[in-house]
């Protein structure tokens, strides 16, 4: 949407209440008072959209396998998960989300703090053969083509909806991103649970769980 500038006469007790409650927010003083404005006439933004997308994602993992999450800021949310492996490792999910000409668009970051040489060996294991999976099971469903990048304890998924096509409804697109996360997180836990790694049958499993996950989801992300 496009944006203009505009001159406002404004009490200095009125600004400095809405500084406060911007900072608080992660927000601009501008980004506060376009949002109120268009929470007066009852007009959806972008940025209201997003936190939406955001409060149906936090409903969908909530409490689903052990995953926590909290919104950071207006555009990106921390989710945390536990590794039933040597110290109980935390992995982080950090997702972004902007809405721009007519699309969602973002990324899923998912990393360890770990100074563990064989837990990032293990990782990097799980991120090229998760790609792998993920790869051929689009291709062979709906002809897309994911784009991510991993190297060692890092891995990074984009997200984006089609563009041209309708904008989907906040709650489905919430409900899409949680549902991979809840997946993934599944997944890796699966590959480290494996007496001995990522053997045949956990990556049949693996792959299993993709397909019905894509025969289950609204949008393909």
């Amino acid at each position: 949407m496009e944006r203009s500038m505009y001159s406002l006469i404004l009490i200095d007790e009125v600004v400095k209440k809405i500084d406060e409650l911007a900072h608080t927010k992660g927000t601009s003083r501008s980004g506060l008072v376009n949002q109120i404005l268009a929470d007066y006439i009852s007009f959806l933004t972008p940025q209201k959209q997003v936190e939406e997308v955001f409060a149906s994602l936090g409903r969908e993992v909530s409490g689903t396998g052990g995953l926590r999450a909290r919104q950071s800021s207006a555009g990106m949310m921390n989710i945390k998960s536990v590794l039933n492996y040597r110290y109980n490792p935390t992995i982080r999910y950090s997702v972004e989300i902007s809405l721009e000409s007519g699309r969602y668009t973002g990324e899923l970051k998912v990393s360890s703090r770990t100074q563990s040489d064989a837990l990032r060996a293990k990782l990097s294991v799980f991120y090229e053969i998760w790609s792998q999976i993920e790869a051929s099971a689009l291709r062979e469903n709906t002809g897309g083509t994911p784009r991510f990048s991993f190297s060692g304890e890092r891995f990074v998924r984009w997200l984006a909806t089609k563009a041209g096509q309708e904008l989907p409804d906040t709650e489905a697109m919430g409900r899409a991103i949680g549902g991979y996360i809840i997946l993934f997180d599944k997944a890796l836990k699966l590959s480290f649970a494996s007496e001995h790694g990522m053997d045949i049958q956990t990556y049949q499993q693996i792959t299993q769980l993709y397909q019905e996950y894509l025969v289950a989801s609204e949008i393909s992300l």
